[in-house]
């Protein structure tokens, strides 16, 4: 092997070590999305709120909504989400704020269908669309106001049977319950494209060692 081929070698390993951290986890995640590990943290009013969630919180307060505290959520192997938890009963609804991968700030609204576990979802980001009755109800409008998507998320449950205990106790348990139901199937169309990117970078690796076993020969 010459001085080129070493060189080269070296920068594919590199650039796939990259791809790798930042795509196994996403890969695990798909293969075992039940994997992902949901904990309380701070208690209402001990929250620490980041700046860039700050107009969201004001928002969600200006709307009536209540801080029910934060809890985790940890995939193997990835970065950990804090998530920002609110309630206001008279609608049966929670409310949910955290920061995205990228650090842009997110919100859904969630309400429990009576007789479940079922949800009602609606997001300010992007999220997969979905419509199982009795289950599972989704919908997003991105980048748009916390009163907006609020709105559209009372009409879409006007009517529906709801339930709900609206402590901060509650709530981590109906996070769980989601990522063991609808939250399976979500979580795989979601990080499909990381399982993509690890057998893509696994298989940079791979053509390398190939392509230097040859040159050796």
């Amino acid at each position: 092997m010459n001085a080129r081929q070493l060189i080269l070698f070296v920068a594919v390993l590199l650039v796939a070590a990259f791809i790798l951290r930042l795509a196994f986890w996403r890969a695990v995640l798909f293969f075992r999305p039940k994997s992902l590990r949901i904990d309380a943290e701070d208690p209402p009013g001990k929250e620490r709120v980041p700046k860039s969630l700050a107009r969201l919180t004001k928002e969600l307060e200006a709307l009536g909504f209540v801080p029910l505290g934060s809890h985790s959520e940890r995939p193997l192997f990835g970065p950990v989400t804090i998530c920002f938890d609110y309630a206001r009963a008279e609608n049966k609804t929670f409310a949910t704020i955290f920061e995205s991968r990228w650090g842009a700030p997110r919100l859904y609204f969630m309400s429990l269908l009576a007789g479940g576990p079922g949800f009602v979802i609606t997001a300010n980001y992007r999220r997969p669309a979905k419509e199982l009755p009795g289950r599972y109800i989704s919908g997003w409008l991105e980048d748009i106001p916390a009163d907006r998507v609020f709105r559209a998320h009372v009409r879409r449950i006007e009517g529906m049977a709801l339930e709900g205990t609206f402590t901060q106790a509650a709530r981590l348990e109906y996070a769980r319950a989601f990522a063991d139901g609808p939250g399976v199937s979500e979580a795989r169309q979601e990080h499909v494209q990381g399982l993509l990117w690890t057998f893509g970078s696994l298989g940079m690796v791979a053509a390398a060692i190939f392509g230097t076993l040859r040159s050796m020969k």
